[in-house]
């Protein structure tokens, strides 16, 4: 192997270009990059001196580093009230449509004050039921698929 592509020679001269160069070398390149990027960033970026819309104030207010705790608090408590209580109404109304006895008769006294319509007095569970008893369906078979398959569904929704 000659003495010209020897990596060991390769990296003893840039040792001695670098110790000649110096330390200040390195700083005066990144020093001139940053100076051409800020000339460059004055020439081409423009800013206009507008008014914060209605929504830059709402940022601004929601991740203030007081205001902000407070109101995050505040939207964590309305989600979790949301999901305890306000979650009864659309879940007694999956219950009573899918396989409570009576239907949506319950949901619409306790909700409304009044009675269902005659065609939501009678829940899916019950229908199913009533057309298996139509066809004259085996016990076993109805038992099977209404009473286990469908209403393990309808639990699980």
């Amino acid at each position: 192997m000659s003495e010209r592509n020897d990596p060991n020679t390769a990296l003893q001269q840039i040792d001695e270009i670098r110790d000649a160069v110096g330390e200040r070398f390195r700083d005066e390149i990144v020093s001139a990059t940053f100076r051409a990027a800020e000339r460059i960033s004055k020439e081409v970026v423009h800013r206009s001196r507008k008014r914060a819309t209605w929504d830059e104030h709402i940022d601004r207010f929601m991740t203030h580093p007081i205001w902000g705790w407070p109101v995050m608090v505040a939207v964590l408590a309305a989600v979790l009230w949301i999901t305890v209580v306000g979650a009864n109404i659309p879940s007694a109304f999956l219950a009573g449509m899918l396989m409570d006895k009576g239907g949506l008769t319950e949901f619409f006294d306790s909700f409304f004050g009044t009675t269902a319509p005659e065609f939501m007095t009678k829940s899916l569970y019950e229908l199913l039921h009533m057309g298996f008893a139509a066809i004259q369906a085996p016990t076993w078979l109805s038992g099977m698929l209404v009473d286990c398959v469908y209403l393990c569904l309808a639990w699980v929704v």
